[in-house]
């Protein structure tokens, strides 16, 4: 995916978003995960803060993400942890839908 010059990324389509799962994409090099949360989009980072694994093979529910590793929780809202061992929030990306295309403001 290409960046356009004011940094918004094209990473899915809303159909590739399904209901209750979390999918990972990427924002040029960035990981991140995708939601719905309330029929929004969310994106946060697909990278726990607590040790290096991926986001997107954990569980999601009730706006929560749940770490395989090691069951810290997040909420997709505000990436904040919402139980131990995580003590860090997960970076928060911006979302934009137009039309069926899904767009993720990079940071880098």
């Amino acid at each position: 995916m290409t960046a356009e010059p004011d940094g918004w990324v094209k990473v899915a389509a809303v159909n590739d978003v399904p209901d209750g799962e979390p999918l990972g994409v990427k924002a040029g090099e960035e990981p991140v995960l995708l939601a719905k949360v309330d029929g929004d989009i969310l994106a946060v980072s697909n990278v726990c803060t607590h040790e290096y694994v991926l986001m997107d093979e954990g569980w999601l529910e009730d706006g929560l993400i749940e770490c395989p590793q090691h069951g810290s929780q997040f909420d997709l809202r505000t990436g904040k942890p919402c139980g131990l061992p995580a003590t860090h929030p997960l970076p928060v990306y911006d979302v934009r839908v137009e039309g069926e295309d899904i767009y993720v403001k990079a940071k880098g």
